[in-house]
């Protein structure tokens, strides 16, 4: 067999492959022989059907096996022989002709490959660390959260709806007076962002068992109509904050006991928070210096998956950017992805099975229901090693001034700390959609 692999543009390889005479000829041979150990032909025994015969009867898709016998083969071969990384499968040209059992045969396999990564000097990256200061603001920031959350709703008897309060209600929602929704024995807070504001304001202002009728139109000029009844009236009471406080939200003999606790939550996020910048600066001038001609299937393919990323998780991401915007974040999502695996090749980062089983575990703690990939495992701790590794051997200058975190921003740094109740969301049950609600 004769193998030609040329280099083309964009990460391709074109490889020509030409098979004498004699080897398509074994491959017919080899196909012949199983075939006839199970067909039946009239006036010959099983398995002694001669191969002449055979031809006659299954010339078509005799020559379309054989076909995909030498493609399959002679690409695994070639593959493997010549170091080639597929990163998507291959392109076969045959010029609509099909192999025959006495002549030579030949064909081309197109494929994308994994680009080339050209980058040195990846050690020694310079950076500079912005600590975030933790205050007694910060720490009363996530009480007041904590009080929140755990607040009790009590029942309202003598006064109307006001602003903030919690209503019960039955009703429906309407859309050119057909019925979309039920949102029977749902609890609405009164003035919430969360209600559509024609109903948000007609609740203020009610009593138990009012009624109230509704309307307002969509973009497109649809009439929604909101027809509900007030139930209940509840406001929320929050609780001091005390030790009885303390020892509830998570066993603490104190105030201060608590507080300690929360700063000390606090002050590792925020550092896991400056860890994080460190290594996006890091990532991100090796991107932009590095060479690496990524194959524009491998584009499109990653473009298509950060559109259905963004709409299972309906954050509007990919809708906000333009085609042009979209294909150049792919572009260096997959730069950084290749530059990371680089660089873990040149240094042999690698995790055990025994590091992929652990975290396997942790993750099933949170994801029981979700069958987890373990070579994705793998993928992101090795992606984790390689950042811990450029990490440690960066150049990290500390800047002067530490970075000041507002009060409000707290939950910028701070995610449901271990030991405490999480945070549960308000009952806001409504969203405006362009059409309707939902």
């Amino acid at each position: 067999m004769k193998v030609t692999v040329e280099e083309l543009p964009g990460s391709k390889r074109e490889i020509q492959v030409e098979l004498e005479e004699g080897e398509v000829k074994a491959h017919f041979d080899k196909s012949l022989n199983q075939l006839a150990k199970g067909a039946q032909i009239s006036g010959f025994r099983k398995g002694k059907v001669p191969p002449a015969i055979l031809e006659m009867k299954f010339g078509k898709s005799l020559q379309a096996e054989v076909l995909e016998k030498i493609v399959s083969e002679s690409y695994e071969k070639v593959r493997k022989d010549e170091g080639i990384v597929p990163i998507s499968p291959p392109s076969i040209d045959t010029k609509g002709s099909m192999p025959e059992k006495n002549k030579a045969y030949s064909f081309k396999i197109t494929v994308d490959v994994r680009p080339a990564v050209k980058i040195d000097d990846f050690k020694g990256v310079v950076v500079e660390r912005e600590r975030m200061e933790i205050t007694d603001e910060h720490v009363d920031a996530v009480l007041q959260r904590k009080r929140e959350e755990r607040a009790e709703l009590l029942p309202v008897t003598d006064r109307p709806v006001m602003k903030g309060d919690w209503v019960l209600l039955d009703g429906e929602s309407l859309l050119d007076g057909k019925v979309v929704q039920d949102f029977s024995g749902q609890l609405v807070q009164a003035g919430s962002d969360s209600l559509p504001q024609e109903m948000s304001e007609a609740l203020i202002g009610c009593s138990v068992g009012d009624e109230r009728n509704v309307s307002s139109e969509t973009e497109s000029g649809e009439k929604v109509t909101y027809r509900f009844k007030v139930n209940a009236i509840k406001e929320k009471r929050l609780l001091i904050v005390d030790d009885e406080f303390a020892k509830d939200l998570g066993g603490f003999q104190s105030v201060e006991e608590l507080r300690a606790d929360i700063r000390k939550k606090l002050e590792a996020i925020a550092d896991i928070r400056v860890k994080d910048d460190l290594k996006r600066q890091i990532i991100d001038k090796l991107v932009d210096k590095a060479e690496v001609e990524v194959p524009r299937a491998l584009i499109e393919r990653q473009m298509e998956r950060m559109k259905v990323l963004s709409k299972v998780r309906r954050d509007g991401t990919t809708e906000k950017l333009s085609e042009k915007e979209l294909e150049d974040l792919a572009v260096r999502t997959l730069k950084e992805y290749f530059v990371l695996d680089e660089i873990a090749k040149r240094e042999d980062i690698t995790v055990t099975d025994e590091e992929v089983e652990k975290a396997k575990a942790r993750i099933a703690q949170h994801r029981k229901d979700t069958e987890i990939d373990a070579e994705d495992v793998r993928s992101n701790l090795v992606r984790e090693k390689v950042f811990d590794f450029l990490l440690s051997n960066a150049t990290i200058n500390d800047k002067e001034e530490s970075r000041i975190v507002k009060p409000g921003d707290v939950d910028f740094i701070s995610p449901t700390a271990e030991g405490m109740k999480p945070m549960q969301r308000g009952p806001g049950f409504f969203r405006r959609r362009k059409h309707g609600m939902e």
